[in-house]
């Protein structure tokens, strides 16, 4: 095993790592930069985690619309229980 372990199954190795670095230090190019929005639904109201269980189904449709949407998949879930609870006028 190399020193610098694994990703996905595959061993990095000194040579993908230079291509990296050397990827790095010339800005990346070609490469689109994507920026994620990361917000509370109110600067007054603290983030909380919530774990929850989900049928793998919604996962797997949660990720796929984050990387089309160029959102996080805790910015889904958070809008969609923002918009439930306000349905329901529990919160404002």
């Amino acid at each position: 095993m190399s020193k610098w372990g694994k990703v996905n199954g595959v061993e990095l190795t000194d040579e993908m790592i230079d291509a990296i670095e050397a990827n790095a230090l010339a800005g990346f190019p070609g490469v689109e930069v994507v920026e994620y929005a990361r917000h509370s639904p109110s600067p007054a109201m603290k983030d909380e985690t919530l774990n929850v269980r989900i049928p793998a189904g919604y996962k797997r449709a949660i990720e796929a619309a984050a990387i089309a949407d160029h959102v996080t998949q805790s910015a889904i879930v958070r809008d969609a229980i923002g918009a439930w609870l306000m349905e329901r006028e529990l919160v404002a």
